[in-house]
């Protein structure tokens, strides 16, 4: 059926949910059963979006985010395109959440970190920093919003500069105050952080995961050569 037609079924579909003649879970099986007349076990709205994610994010990191199309991610999980449409209008709507998710796990990695006990500044900044590179080196979703960033609305982009700016001002404060007790020889904070993060985040270009380093190993050595360079 012509996409038009399944956008049209779809919007219709879904007017009914707002107007409270049909509830979610019936949408989900009403399209699923639209789209081929074979698929008709209920989908739960709860667990199919993180499902889409889930798929989308393997699919664009190991086949990029321009090559993958919806289609593949829908056949990833058995969806109907109707279906799909419920949850994701577009290839940009995913990838925008991905990258708010990306953001959302960093941040709790990243606060969960920084409030721990440490006997020094100089111990904070380091172990919050190697927990964000552990994170970072493994989340498929950090090399996405990395390469993928300019492909977001205007105000994704304005939006999520801001969520970062908000956590490397952060760290730059410790650092502000470390210098002034004499912990941390720095001029410019805000840059010292912005250099570190972005060569954590730089590991995902050049790293080679058949080389002697693992990415995390290869993290942490970023970590203590830069944060060493301030101490």
């Amino acid at each position: 059926m012509p996409d038009n037609a399944e956008k049209s079924v779809t919007d219709a579909l879904k007017a009914a949910v707002d107007r409270g003649e049909l509830d979610a879970d019936d949408l989900a099986w009403a399209l699923e059963r639209f789209g081929d007349g074979r698929r008709v076990q209920r989908a739960d709205p709860q667990t199919r979006r993180p499902d889409i994610l889930a798929a989308a994010t393997r699919l664009f990191a190991t086949h990029g985010y321009h090559v993958a199309t919806l289609q593949n991610i829908a056949d990833q999980l058995g969806l109907t395109r109707p279906a799909f449409y419920y949850y994701f209008k577009s290839k940009q709507s995913i990838l925008e959440a991905i990258c708010r998710d990306s953001i959302d796990e960093a941040d709790d990695v990243i606060s969960r970190a920084f409030e721990a006990s440490y006997p020094s500044r100089a111990e904070r900044l380091r172990q919050t920093l190697y927990a964000y590179a552990a994170h970072s080196a493994e989340a498929f979703s950090t090399a996405i919003m990395m390469r993928n960033f300019d492909e977001m609305s205007e105000e994704e982009k304005v939006a999520l500069r801001l969520r970062r700016r908000q956590r490397e001002q952060k760290l730059a404060d410790l650092l502000s105050e470390g210098a002034a007790a004499g912990e941390f020889k720095v001029k410019e904070p805000l840059i010292a952080i912005f250099t570190i993060f972005e060569a954590i985040h730089a590991i995902h270009i050049w790293h080679d995961r058949s080389g002697r380093l693992s990415r995390l190993q290869a993290s942490r050595i970023i970590v203590d050569q830069l944060v060493d360079g301030l101490v």
